[in-house]
């Protein structure tokens, strides 16, 4: 429930974005939330992109 909650907190409405990890850090001095999500479907990248 907290995962549903953080995603529509944050405006993404994308059903294939999961959050993995939620978590309170502390670097330098500042407090952070760090969350980290996965993508669950497979994606084509664009033919026309060049990496």
């Amino acid at each position: 429930m907290l995962m549903d909650n953080t995603l529509e907190l944050l405006g993404i409405t994308d059903s294939n974005i999961k959050i993995t990890r939620f978590s309170a850090e502390s670097v330098n001095g500042e407090k952070l939330n760090v969350i980290e999500a996965r993508l669950t479907c497979n994606v084509d990248r664009c033919p026309l992109l060049r990496i």
